[in-house]
């Protein structure tokens, strides 16, 4: 559920996690933030890519996230899953931004999840057609796997603490980087970094695929819907304050 906000440390530590299903747009993120100077935040060694993560070390990650001084932080970027090795193994290499929450929340800093969102058909594409990860109908259990378990751990985050970019919708993508990152990114690099998505690549089976990554993205679209109500009446009740 909806936690209360946590308290915060008065030098302002603000971490900012790039969630978001492998072939969402961490590439194209990667491409905005570049030559940034952006300030980076470091994960336990198996908390990053290739790792199932394990709640025993935790504890350092909130010791980390306590030893950062005042400023924005970006965490490593690691999708779901981020990984390689067997179908069955690559599945389960993915983050837990609950626990993320948690030791920020332990750690009196702030954790801002900058959610990628993106039609699951060009998501399945990108990943079984354009990059070959694994055959589609594999590549459709790993999503559906992964999606189910984004939704989760999503709905354990705070609205507020949720901003959703929808790739593909330039004004959602740069009012996403805007809060995201502020005035770190110059003006123009989300429309130039961005590339439409290769329409050719079309996975054939889609329709048989598309059932059960439909009705899970359409809970991922959810909560996007009602973060962006929540960041919106933020916005109204700070003009009202000010």
């Amino acid at each position: 559920g909806l936690r209360s906000r946590p308290a915060r440390r008065g030098d302002g530590t603000r971490l900012v996690f790039i969630a978001g299903l492998e072939g969402s747009g961490h590439h194209f993120l990667q491409g905005v933030l570049r030559g940034t100077g952006y300030g980076r935040a470091a994960l336990p060694g198996t908390w990053e890519c290739g790792f199932q993560w394990e709640r025993r070390v935790y504890g350092e990650a909130v010791k980390m996230f306590k030893e950062l001084g005042a400023g924005t932080f970006v965490l490593p970027h690691v999708s779901y899953p981020c990984g390689g090795g067997s179908h069955e193994h690559k599945m389960l290499q993915r983050p837990r931004i609950d626990w993320l929450a948690e030791a920020a929340e332990e750690a009196g800093v702030l954790l801002q999840v900058l959610f990628l969102l993106r039609p699951m058909d060009e998501v399945l594409t990108s990943g079984c057609e354009k990059r070959e990860f694994e055959d589609c109908d594999l590549h459709a259990e790993t999503l559906s796997n992964n999606t189910e378990a984004l939704v989760s751990q999503m709905r354990a985050l705070r609205l507020d603490q949720i901003t959703c970019l929808r790739l593909g919708d330039m004004k959602s993508m740069k009012a996403a980087v805007k809060e995201a990152f502020g005035d770190l990114v110059p003006d123009g690099r989300v429309e130039s970094e961005y590339e439409e998505p290769w329409s050719k690549y079309v996975v054939s089976e889609w329709p048989s695929l598309a059932g059960p990554l439909q009705e899970s993205y359409a809970a991922l679209d959810g909560i996007c819907n009602s973060s962006a109500q929540i960041s919106v009446k933020g916005l109204v009740d700070m003009v009202h304050q000010g």
